[in-house]
């Protein structure tokens, strides 16, 4: 997440931050933040910690599965390149709630994108890249406003 090769030459992670606070401004106090890596952090201060090691998305997927409970919606801002990939996929596909992805790595990324695709289907949710992530703000407001 520091490779300089998002949106506007920002790194991924400064443009998950810009993704994450757009969507906080619009819904404050009804979004809880995760950090991932090797590790999976709650964020109390809104703002994930950049821990700059792996991406155990799974194991991340894993810690925040004890809110997928009616009503709840999942948001997965990412580079879309986890450690294993079928993992991610395999513990996705167990959430009752939807998982909707927004991709913030090299736009040129096809194999990182698609993942992310996949990831969301997995659960029945929506993906996204940063630069349409915009788009996916409304869409996000009403399904978290409706929960």
């Amino acid at each position: 997440m520091d490779a300089n090769d998002s949106r506007g030459g920002h790194t991924r992670y400064e443009v998950a931050c810009e993704e994450l606070a757009n969507l906080q401004a619009n819904l404050p106090g009804k979004i809880a933040v995760l950090a991932f890596s090797d590790c999976t952090m709650f964020c109390p201060s809104g703002k994930p910690y950049f821990m700059g090691l792996g991406t155990n998305l799974a194991g991340a997927l894993r810690f925040a599965k004890v809110a997928d409970l009616p009503g709840m919606r999942f948001f997965v801002i990412s580079d879309g390149l986890p450690n294993n990939e079928s993992e991610a996929l395999t513990v996705a596909a167990q959430y009752k709630a939807r998982i909707d992805c927004i991709f913030v790595g090299k736009e040129s990324d096809n194999f990182a994108r698609a993942f992310m695709s996949k990831l969301a289907a997995a659960s029945g949710g929506k993906s996204v890249t940063a630069d349409r992530a915009k788009e996916l703000a409304p869409t996000i407001e009403r399904l978290l406003l409706s929960a």
